[in-house]
């Protein structure tokens, strides 16, 4: 290859090749925390996690911006070739990397610590530890539902803090009321065993307290933050 930069992680896994010429790459552009999302455009890719303790957890994707239940801590990815880029040119170091068409694909001056971080850290990236594919997570009620067919992730006291999984399909409406309400790709965070279970369930009020259970409706991912 004489132009550009191939990057493979341990086994061979695909991360950058400069000589594709139209492949976008995901960069974490915001390391935030609150209720709402912050710098989020269509297109970009949100990971979050609850900032303590354990519970239910649940965002809506179905406003603007997107929501958590709770206060959250999230990240937002943006494709390489998104216009709502921010770039520190102040910067004179770092790495860009170009591909065969002449576009950047990668810009570390596009990484967190430029913009939107709220939690001191200068850089970081994402270690997609696990994949769930559409409709492979039973849902229902959590904890109730347990975590048999319905397990995200199973992390580790070393890793729990730097936890997070993917949002972006989640939606919810009276998430606390079993009686009329629904959890969309939702999920149950355990900081006693380290777990995060998925739940999803649909309840219109003919049968009071029974929801219907609803299966994830599209691929979530967990992965371990890395600074």
């Amino acid at each position: 290859m004489a132009y550009g930069m191939k990057i493979e992680g341990v086994g061979g896994i695909y991360q950058i090749d400069g000589s594709t010429s139209s492949t976008s790459y995901l960069q974490i552009t915001h390391n935030a925390t609150g209720t709402s999302v912050s710098g989020f455009d269509t297109g970009d890719i949100v990971f979050a996690r609850p900032t303590s303790g354990s519970g239910k957890f649940c965002s809506n994707f179905q406003v603007s911006p997107p929501t958590f239940n709770v206060q959250a801590e999230y990240l937002v990815l943006k494709p390489s070739n998104s216009s709502n880029l921010i770039t520190e040119t102040g910067l004179d170091y770092g790495l860009q990397i170009k591909n065969t068409a002449g576009a950047v694909i990668y810009d570390s001056r596009n990484c967190i610590g430029a913009v939107g971080d709220t939690n001191g850290t200068t850089m970081a990236g994402l270690e997609i530890d696990a994949t769930n594919p559409k409709a492979s997570l039973t849902g229902g009620v959590q904890p109730n539902a347990g975590e048999t067919g319905n397990l995200i992730y199973q992390s580790s006291s070393a890793n729990w803090d730097n936890t997070f999984i993917s949002v972006n399909s989640g939606t919810n409406a009276n998430p606390d009321n079993l009686a009329v309400g629904y959890i969309i790709d939702g999920s149950h965070w355990d900081d006693t065993n380290y777990r995060v279970r998925f739940q999803g369930w649909l309840q219109t009020g003919f049968d009071v307290n029974n929801p219907t259970v609803q299966p994830n409706k599209s691929l979530i991912m967990a992965a371990i933050k890395k600074s």
